[in-house]
């Protein structure tokens, strides 16, 4: 059985753009991730939480490096992660 990581991006919906890509297991590790970000007083995402979205993009086979596409799937936006203080 291959191994393989899951790559995720985040998009922003004002510049109609993706981030670089990150890399991790499923969707619950790149959801902790992201929120750790949105939460973060110094990032964009906490700024203007509703800008940006976590996207699933592709797989990646840890053993022979190779990318596959996906079918790219929205994950969560970023207020919904947004803790209030």
């Amino acid at each position: 059985m291959a191994h393989k990581l899951m790559a995720y991006a985040v998009k922003d919906l004002q510049t109609k753009t993706f981030t670089n890509p990150f890399f991790t297991s499923n969707d619950t590790t790149a959801t902790r991730g992201f929120e750790q970000a949105v939460n973060n007083k110094d990032t964009q995402y906490n700024q203007y939480p509703e800008d940006y979205t976590l996207y699933c993009v592709a797989s990646y086979n840890i053993e022979t490096g190779e990318i596959t596409p996906e079918a790219i799937r929205s994950i969560i936006n970023a207020t919904k992660l947004l803790k209030e203080e």
